[in-house]
């Protein structure tokens, strides 16, 4: 169990980092900056290119992220995928100063449990912040992810953990 938990301790923190690594993109840093002086039809226009590669290029890339937002400081986050309104909520509105996680979530009963992950956004030069960006990760997929690299099969193989208790007499329960 120790092995396990430092297996998932660490592909935690790697989902944390590939997270930041989406957040120092310069496209999404320059088009969030612009977005904060613009108004009406080009304001739209950087909103739907925001939302486009996010969807496009930067969700795709860890399977175990489920959902993607651009928090401006003022609140309102910029969904890559609208179809999950409402969901960067647990995480409250207030500019993160650091990276944060949020509670295990579970948003219903067919929905699979879910947590958060924001990071700060800062502008190119790094001089302050832009908001955060918060993925939302589904906790079967990097459990699964992370279980079946221990096993030595490929990180994109769906494999299913197992738990078996085993007795004093060698009866397993499966």
């Amino acid at each position: 169990s120790e092995a396990y938990a430092s297996a998932l301790e660490g592909d935690l923190r790697a989902l944390g980092q590939r997270a930041r690594d989406l957040a120092s993109d310069g496209l999404i840093r320059a088009r969030l900056e612009a977005l904060g002086s613009a108004q009406g039809e080009p304001r739209a226009a950087l909103e739907a290119e925001l939302r486009r590669h996010l969807l496009d290029n930067k969700l795709p890339l860890v399977p175990a992220f489920e959902n993607i937002a651009l928090a401006p400081p003022e609140g309102a986050p910029f969904l890559a995928r609208v179809d999950d309104a409402g969901w960067t909520e647990p995480l409250g509105s207030a500019p993160a100063q650091g990276d944060e996680f949020s509670a295990l979530l579970a948003s219903g009963p067919d929905a699979a449990p879910c947590f958060l992950f924001a990071t700060p956004l800062e502008t190119l030069a790094s001089e302050r912040a832009l908001g955060r960006l918060v993925v939302k990760i589904n906790a079967g997929v990097w459990i699964a992810q992370s279980l079946a690299v221990m096993r030595g099969n490929e990180p994109d193989e769906e494999v299913a953990p197992t738990l078996r208790l085993i007795d004093q007499r060698g009866r397993a329960l499966v």
